[in-house]
């Protein structure tokens, strides 16, 4: 049976577990324990702020054995000001921007069906951009406010949340943050118990394609050659995948995502317009991305 824990700096700060603890059972631990305390399966949830307070290696090790265990961590607010912290090497973190507050929509349809309704009204004030997460629900305006990732060597989930469960404000009903709470827990439950019964590896997700990462990977597969990419070939052929796909976002950011594949370490700028790529890398991604059929079909 999976158990639900709030990760704190120390249990004295654990003001956050009144407010929660109306809506689900947590048990409050320190994060200093976690490693040790955690299991396979188990749902932890813990502020922004306080993971931003952590050392890199602390938190890393946290992540490490949350994701090994194949358990689940759900970042909530508050959260710090930007930089956000990297919680994994070659995974760059979100960013989060300001959103107006409305009704918003749960797209994931697993969760969709624990929580027994489309739309909620929970108070948030921030909107999530990750690159390599998944919509969970979004707002009104397709802005994400729960996105979740998942390591491509564990069934373990990193949600991150930017909707306020433990707010008591009036224009947040209470019926909506319990459903949410609840349909949560019992969605990473459920995933975790799909693990047991597979093969122990992690499930094939569809690509999302209004997201530039798997776009860009594969025009940058396409585009480069012999392990050099000029950044006047990777632009037609990026427009050519987008058409292919029917991703016509207006505001799609190539530079912002050759930039992030420098963190990467996919790409590894040369001078002005000119990168090495890492072969290696880069099928790697792909494949972890699950777009290694549609490159196919895209050659």
């Amino acid at each position: 049976m999976s158990s639900y824990f709030l990760l704190v700096p120390q249990l004295a700060e654990s003001g956050l577990v009144a407010r929660l603890e109306r809506l689900i059972k947590l048990h409050p631990i320190e994060m200093g324990v976690a490693s040790q305390t955690i299991a396979s399966g188990d749902v932890c949830f813990a502020s922004g702020e306080s993971m931003a307070t952590l050392l890199d290696n602390e938190r890393g090790q946290i992540i490490s054995s949350i994701l090994q265990k194949s358990a689940h961590l759900v970042i909530i607010p508050p959260f710090p000001g930007d930089p956000w912290p990297w919680l994994l090497r070659n995974v760059p973190p979100p960013e989060f921007y300001a959103a107006s507050f409305g009704p918003v929509t749960i797209v994931e349809e697993e969760l969709r069906r624990l929580c027994d309704q489309d739309q909620l009204t929970v108070l948030y004030n921030q909107a999530i951009c990750f690159s390599m997460g998944n919509p969970v629900v979004v707002t009104s305006e397709g802005d994400p406010v729960i996105v979740r990732y998942q390591h491509r060597s564990s069934w373990g989930q990193i949600i991150y949340m930017t909707l306020i469960l433990g707010s008591t404000s009036s224009r947040s009903q209470r019926t909506h943050r319990l459903a949410l709470a609840q349909g949560l827990v019992n969605w990473l439950t459920q995933i975790s118990r799909k693990a047991m019964v597979s093969i122990p590896s992690a499930p094939n997700a569809a690509p999302d394609f209004t997201y530039e990462l798997p776009i860009v990977l594969m025009a940058v597969h396409l585009a480069q050659q012999d392990g050099e990419l000029l950044e006047e070939q990777i632009k037609p052929v990026v427009d050519k995948v987008r058409a292919k796909l029917s991703c016509h976002r207006d505001d799609f950011q190539l530079s912002k995502t050759l930039a992030q594949l420098e963190a990467m370490e996919i790409l590894f700028p040369q001078g002005e317009g000119r990168w090495l790529v890492a072969p290696q890398r880069l099928t790697e991604e792909i494949s972890r991305q699950h777009l290694t059929s549609y490159l196919r079909r895209l050659r």
